[in-house]
């Protein structure tokens, strides 16, 4: 994954990796991929099992753990 210099700068700010830099997690990047998402795109779908791990880097991300007709629990996102 070739990260832009505005994201690399928003890990290398955020918690994420704890007390690792970037050095030494960048060979989990390389396999890492970019995923944009517009609005009212669903990332992710109830009962769907799921073996990702989503960054959002830019934005905002909403989750509603009980279904999209309920208010929104959680809010995510720089």
């Amino acid at each position: 994954m070739m990260l832009s210099k505005e994201d690399r700068g928003r890990l290398e700010a955020g918690r994420l990796f704890g007390p690792l830099g970037l050095e030494e997690v960048g060979h989990l990047l390389d396999v890492c991929t970019i995923r944009t998402i517009g609005p009212g795109e669903h990332l992710l779908e109830p009962g769907v099992p799921n073996q990702h791990l989503y960054v959002v880097l830019d934005g905002e991300l909403l989750v509603y753990p009980n279904g999209a007709g309920l208010p929104e629990r959680v809010s995510l996102g720089l």
